[in-house]
């Protein structure tokens, strides 16, 4: 009952380790092995420690009652108790771990019983056959000893029959050497022929001085010499090297090498043909349109190709058929003259060799680029290009380790090609877009036209606002599928091919941009700064439309493009941050371009106002000249009658200013409320106008040209020719009236004029005032300077300057202008 207690608890030395909290978990295996040691009474050599302490369990001179006693002096209670329960569950654990060892030794037991019933059965039969076997081995010995007795006297002179049969069977091969080489070329085993011939060629040139041998060697080069020819012809004929497959033609230059023809002439007609052969194969697929032509093929690989599209399908085709060819031509060339087996060329031989495979590797390869360059900027989808892309640099990762090495064909130089045919593609894009920017200016121009045709009922001014804004609108579409059409670049591939180039791409597209903004307004500003090479006719009603659209971009298109913009940096972002796997640093290399959006609005706004001046300069020309044909037009201005009423020429004029007024309210009446600059305050200009008219009706006929000079030096002038400060249809009016008057004002000066002549140019004065203060309404003031300066110049350029009656004046013009108000 000793072996059965907890054996956890330590020598009396060492009180404290009775209540079983220090002790280590490693021991707990060990003590179970001690304790099935000492049931058994096995002991496994180790060193007993201790074993004369009475307080030990292990020890052979175990005390209980002095454990006991021990363990009552140096626990209390509730250890007791603790212990007395650990031992008991200790005992049931030593019991069950007996009783399964029992068990397990039990099943041992019977097992090796068993094998020890079958190990006597096999070793009782085993002993039969051996004694058979050593029966049948003395027999064995006896018969070959009694054959060797036999045939000892004849050994000798069967060994040189053997020979002369030997040698027999090659001369008869000799002799039958020219109907064999014969019957392989007629088959065309021409392998087999150079087989026959070469181990034969070395015999037949040592024994040749016999007549006999040297006639079957003479047979036999004639043959050999039409098998040369034949061999040739295969890698020298065009139309035959390419029906023929590419391992016959190598099997036939490596013939050609065997029957030791020159290697450098084998080598550079190897090599041509094999130009002609992959060039023939480059411009078939040249010549084919990917979004067009389905891939060459069976019906069953074009079922099991689904939907994918035309372009995807030929870059697969493409990459295999290419690749597949000039791998192999690659790989054959090296087996031929560089990496031969047995090796039998020279070093120099094996460097020029490899020197020519690099060039024609480099050539070749260049020309498959620029072809699958080509062909992935025909496609119409961009997710189909970055397909294709993806599928060039998955084919050539897969056998550029099968080239010979280098930057000119290997991954490398696939990288260079997908970036710079994205790069092509993008430029592709942003030149589609101008182009599509020319061509809906030229639409507008030619809608401009059809407008004028539209029934009379039709309200021209919706026509015109909706043929301007659905330009803008169209402009903005282009520009939105142009964010389109770049996304798919920074779309998670299954390579992430493009992964590496994505701040590259990202960098062009930002400058693109740039360069695309500033192309717009620089178009816009040539129609009235430079030569145009677009056959758009700018008239004057297409440049009010120009306008519209300038400021439709600034106000509405430009914060739409920003908003674009700012979800493509989004995308770019999310794209790196992805092929990255969330590294910090990885959004560094992206540098974004801080687009200034109120300067580009500025330059929208620039070019506006180049337009609008372009327009006040063609319709101010107008005026113009039909002023200035009026003043010429007049024979003598000296001797003129007494004036009965306006000058027709002069109403002329004013219907041709009022038709431009309603045009412009027409065209750029919706366009101006998007403008934002403030309109020109009309106090000035009533002021001006006031002016105007009190000195005009206190004119008597004792004012002096002195009193003109003074009241025109302290006037403030006019600026003429300055740009409408704002797009209101009064403001650009305005504008173009000035530059007519400020014509009048010249012609004026340029006459002499008699009393009535400057009393008929006082009368067409009034009426012009009268009749441009309808069509300027507050900016009327604007004009009134210039048309005082007008008939301030006349008096002075006047003989007998004698103003007509105020209100004579305007009993001849009044009805006249009330007239013009109905009408308008």
């Amino acid at each position: 009952p000793v072996s059965h207690f907890d054996l956890s608890c330590v020598t009396p030395q060492h009180p404290q380790t009775y209540m079983g909290d220090t002790e280590e978990p490693t021991r707990e295996p060990r003590r179970r092995r001690n304790l099935l040691q000492s049931y058994y009474g096995v002991n496994d050599g180790a060193p007993e420690t201790e074993t004369n302490d009475p307080t030990n369990l292990d020890s052979a001179s175990f005390d209980a009652t002095k454990y006991f006693e021990g363990m009552l002096r140096t626990n209390t209670l509730a250890e007791l108790v603790t212990k007395d329960n650990e031992m008991v569950t200790e005992i049931k654990t030593l019991d069950g771990d007996m009783k399964t060892l029992v068990y397990e030794n039990y099943n041992k037991f019977i097992s090796a019983t068993d094998t020890i019933r079958k190990m006597k059965s096999n070793v009782e039969s085993m002993e039969e056959e051996m004694s058979r076997l050593s029966k049948n081995m003395d027999t064995i010995t006896g018969c070959s000893s009694r054959i060797d007795s036999v045939l000892s006297s004849r050994r000798e002179k069967i060994d040189q029959l053997a020979g002369i049969h030997r040698l027999l069977q090659k001369l008869q091969f000799l002799v039958a050497l020219p109907g064999r080489l014969q019957q392989c070329v007629d088959m065309e085993a021409y392998a087999q022929a150079v087989k026959y011939f070469n181990i034969t060629s070395g015999i037949l040139r040592q024994y040749n001085h016999i007549p006999s041998f040297g006639h079957i060697q003479s047979e036999c080069e004639s043959i050999v010499y039409t098998l040369r020819n034949r061999l040739r012809q295969r890698i020298t004929d065009p139309e035959l090297s390419m029906a023929l497959p590419m391992a016959d033609i190598a099997e036939a230059t490596n013939l050609l090498i065997e029957l030791k023809d020159p290697i450098d002439q084998i080598r550079i007609t190897y090599l041509a043909g094999r130009r002609l052969q992959l060039e023939t194969l480059l411009r078939l697929y040249d010549s084919r349109d990917p979004n067009t032509m389905p891939p060459a093929g069976s019906s069953e690989d074009a079922d099991t190709t689904g939907d994918e599209p035309g372009l995807v399908l030929f870059m697969k085709e493409y990459d295999a058929q290419f690749l597949s060819s000039l791998v192999y031509m690659v790989q054959s060339y090296k087996s031929l003259f560089v990496t031969r087996t047995p090796d039998t060329l020279p070093a120099n031989v094996k460097q020029e060799s490899q020197q020519l495979l690099d060039g024609f590797t480099k050539e070749t390869f260049a020309r498959f680029l620029a072809i699958a360059k080509q062909k992935l900027a025909q496609g119409p989808v961009p997710k189909d290009k970055v397909k294709g892309l993806e599928i060039l640099y998955k084919d050539v990762a897969r056998v550029h380790t099968q080239l010979p090495q280098g930057t000119e064909t290997g991954v490398d130089r696939v990288s260079d090609v997908v970036i710079s045919t994205v790069n092509h593609q993008i430029e592709v894009y942003f030149s589609t877009l101008q182009d599509k920017i020319a061509r809906h200016i030229a639409t507008m121009a030619e809608d401009e036209r059809k407008a004028l045709a539209t029934p009379a009922g039709t309200n021209q001014a919706d026509v015109y606002g909706e043929l301007a804004e659905r330009t803008a609108q169209d402009m903005l579409c282009d520009i939105q599928l142009l964010f389109e059409n770049l996304k798919p670049f920074f779309q998670p591939t299954e390579t992430r091919f493009l992964a590496k180039h994505y701040p590259t791409v990202f960098a062009k597209i930002q400058v693109k941009l740039q360069g695309f903004f500033l192309f717009l307004t620089e178009y816009l500003d040539m129609s009235v700064t430079g030569p145009r090479q677009d056959p758009v006719v700018l008239t004057p009603r297409l440049l009010l439309l120009l306008v519209s659209v300038s400021l439709y971009l600034e106000n509405k298109g430009l914060p739409h493009v920003m908003g674009q913009m700012q979800d493509l940096v989004n995308h770019v972002r999310i794209a790196i941050d992805t092929a990255s796997g969330g590294k910090k640093d990885a959004l560094d290399e992206l540098n974004i371009i801080s687009f200034n959006a109120p300067d580009l609005a500025k330059r929208f706004r620039d070019s506006a106002h180049k337009v609008m001046g372009r327009y006040v300069q063609l319709q101010g020309g107008v005026v113009s000249n039909m002023l200035r044909k009026g003043v010429e037009v007049q024979a003598s201005w000296l001797k003129m009658a007494e004036p009965r009423g306006v000058r027709p020429v002069v109403e002329i004029v004013v219907d041709e200013v009022t038709k431009m007024g309603r045009e412009v309210e027409v065209v750029l009446g919706q366009a101006a409320s998007l403008a934002s600059s403030g309109a020109m305050s009309s106090s000035s200009g009533t002021a001006q106008s006031q002016r105007a008219h009190g000195r005009t009706t206190s004119t008597t006929a004792g004012t002096t040209s002195d009193l003109r000079r003074t009241n025109n030096l302290f006037d403030k002038r006019e600026q003429v020719f300055a740009p409408p400060p704002d797009f209101t249809p009064a403001s650009l009016m305005a504008a173009i009236i000035k530059i007519g008057l400020k014509t009048l004002y010249e012609c004026i000066r340029l006459r002499t004029f008699g009393r009535n002549g400057y009393q008929q140019v006082q009368v067409d004065v009034y009426f012009l005032r009268g009749a441009l203060a309808k069509v300027l309404g507050a900016r009327a003031g604007q004009v009134g300077a210039l048309l005082e300066e007008c008939e301030n110049s006349c008096a002075e350029r006047c003989l007998e300057p004698t103003p007509m009656d105020t209100t004579v004046i305007a009993k001849l013009c009044e009805p006249k202008l009330e007239k013009k108000a109905q009408d308008v």
